[in-house]
């Protein structure tokens, strides 16, 4: 079979290679003519929208993207607590392995501001100590450029001034007018809910008994004067010494009364933490019965 297949085969002489030029060559030219080869056209399914939004991989990508190897994980921002898993090495697990802890702490990160709000109460019949501690909110009395004894009516009537004054609407050529509209009403947001005279602290009408030390000097000082009533609820007495005791400033007011063999006394504290900026407001009434 094999035989007869080159039997039936017939050997067709090769044309020499010509040497004419290669105008010669398009000048000369034939049907006969040798003629490039044109490519076949290759029909190809049109992209779908999802590919057609692909950007093409590079040669290192497509390399890699070849071997599967799996992406690094992702690298904490600036700032951000980098995270290490024990078993893997491998940092930036957070969420993905429940043993990744912090590897290091952030650096310059301000600590979040501390509200802390909470009352106590103890009365005998023959003695009575309460103990009331809220955020004081500084700012937002400056923000609305008003005095921590105003009543409901006066915050409001402050919130609309500031608002009319800070308007973007008003401010067309300031920038920063948004941030200031912005802070007005954030103020107004968290004082309003305030009763009259909760957050008060007269530090400059009282100029003759006005105090400064920091927290652990008001602690030592006063720290008893409240006993009883944070005898009451030992764990949110224990926050409550940890908080005035790193306070970084106090402000501190005492008044005190003996008639009629009742002696009574007023303590409030203006507690600063400049750490966090955070600043609470604590006030202690003490009555007892001779």
């Amino acid at each position: 079979m094999i035989a007869r297949l080159f039997a039936s085969c017939q050997c067709v002489p090769v044309p020499e290679a010509s040497t004419c030029s290669k105008e010669e060559w398009l000048q000369n030219g034939s049907d006969d003519t040798l003629q490039p080869a044109k490519p076949l056209p290759v029909e190809t399914a049109p992209l779908s929208t999802a590919e057609q939004d692909v950007a093409p991989l590079s040669a290192d990508a497509a390399l890699e993207a070849s071997l599967e190897v799996p992406a690094a994980p992702r690298q904490p921002l600036p700032g951000e607590e980098s995270r290490i898993c024990p078993m893997s090495g491998i940092a930036g697990l957070e969420g993905v392995c429940p043993f990744a802890k912090p590897k290091n702490k952030a650096k310059n990160k301000k600590p979040p501001k501390l509200k802390m709000a909470t009352d106590f109460l103890f009365d005998d019949g023959s003695k009575k100590v309460t103990l009331t501690c809220r955020p004081h909110m500084t700012e937002h009395w400056a923000t609305l450029e008003t005095p921590d004894t105003s009543t409901t009516e006066q915050i409001k009537k402050a919130y609309k001034k500031m608002a009319i004054k800070h308007h973007p609407d008003k401010n067309l050529n300031d920038p920063e007018a948004v941030d200031r509209f912005q802070k007005v009403k954030d103020a107004y947001q968290d004082l309003q809910w305030v009763e009259t005279g909760e957050l008060g602290f007269p530090w400059d009408e009282n100029p003759e008994i006005q105090e400064i030390m920091t927290g652990e000097q008001a602690m030592k000082a006063f720290g008893g004067l409240a006993e009883e009533a944070c005898s009451t609820d030992p764990i949110k007495a224990q926050a409550l010494r940890h908080m005035a005791k790193c306070a970084t400033e106090v402000k501190l007011l005492m008044w005190e009364k003996d008639e009629a063999g009742i002696r009574e006394c007023w303590c409030s504290a203006l507690c600063l933490d400049d750490k966090s900026g955070a600043t609470h407001i604590v006030k202690a009434y003490r009555r007892e019965t001779s």
